[in-house]
């Protein structure tokens, strides 16, 4: 199936209409996946065209770290959960001032490739000491990392060990050699609807260890979903199937909103109350009532 897929996508049949030499456009095939890394595509999604900014970096963190602790979600303002936030913005943030630095300092464009989650998680193994000794020169993480650089000046020891290590025991499922291999390469872009490279994208879960895939693959859709915007006269399609299996931020927002720009959101749901479960009543109900069909 997989074969013929490709097969069918690459023939003249599927083409988006001709590109500016008059040659079909024909979309490209890539596929995620964890488990059979022999039919998966490498792709950074913390790289810097698609987190531009700090408050991009802190809403993709946001959708990890819910995704790995669905208890969270709904809890704005919890210590533990904003601590876990804040810290996991400060590391991944500096890991792109790092990148920046290394271009600019060398100009090799090899260096560049840091800013990725196998490296933040490495990076948390690192003394906090060191760290925040770094950190606290750059001026534009002040707002997410002056908590936890003030409380190594008033020595709170103890509460810095807690926080580290709710943000470490989040993560730690993510730690593994395969996600880390798709997650730092660069061999696919995340444009479903690029008017002269348009694509398909299909990830794929795995029942024993959906949690962890989960959380890695719902960075990938909020990606995806900020990127459709930019496009806004091409048709595409974005399906999800067993949606309360993952945690998709604002997409309650996106679906009331993409449809403008010819986007068009299927969602596969087995029983209303997994949903709710996971989501929570308010947010499930906005999902239900806005897509307005069962």
């Amino acid at each position: 199936t997989f074969n013929a897929l490709i097969a069918a996508l690459k023939s003249d049949k599927y083409t988006f209409g001709k590109n500016k030499e008059g040659k079909p456009i024909i979309p490209e095939f890539n596929c995620i996946t964890f488990e059979d890394l022999t039919r998966s595509n490498r792709c950074n999604p913390f790289q810097e065209k698609y987190m531009e900014t700090i408050d991009d970096c802190n809403t993709m963190v946001k959708t990890l770290l819910y995704n790995l602790n669905k208890s969270w979600i709904g809890k704005e303002g919890d210590f533990w959960a904003t601590s876990a936030i804040n810290l996991l913005t400060s590391y991944l943030w500096f890991l792109r001032i790092v990148e920046r630095k290394n271009e600019k300092d060398t100009g090799n464009p090899k260096l560049r490739n840091v800013c990725t989650l196998p490296h933040v998680i490495e990076l948390l193994t690192v003394d906090i000491n060191d760290v925040m000794r770094a950190i606290e020169h750059e001026p534009e993480l002040n707002a997410y990392s002056n908590m936890f650089i003030q409380g190594l000046k008033n020595q709170a020891g103890s509460q810095l060990a807690g926080q580290i290590a709710s943000t470490q025991s989040a993560l730690a499922p993510l730690s593994s050699p395969n996600v880390s291999w798709v997650m730092t390469g660069s061999d696919m872009d995340l444009e479903i609807n690029h008017p002269d490279h348009p694509r398909v994208i299909t990830m794929g879960n795995y029942t024993l260890k959906d949690s962890v895939y989960g959380a890695a693959i719902s960075v990938y859709n909020s990606v995806i979903m900020k990127r459709s915007y930019l496009y806004r006269e091409r048709k595409f399609a974005f399906f999800i199937d067993e949606l309360p299996t993952i945690f998709v931020m604002g997409l309650d927002n996106y679906i009331a909103t993409i449809r403008k720009h010819k986007g068009c959101v299927w969602m596969g749901i087995q029983d209303i109350e997994q949903l709710t479960k996971n989501y929570g009543k308010d947010a499930a109900n906005v999902i239900v009532n806005t897509a307005g069909t069962t």
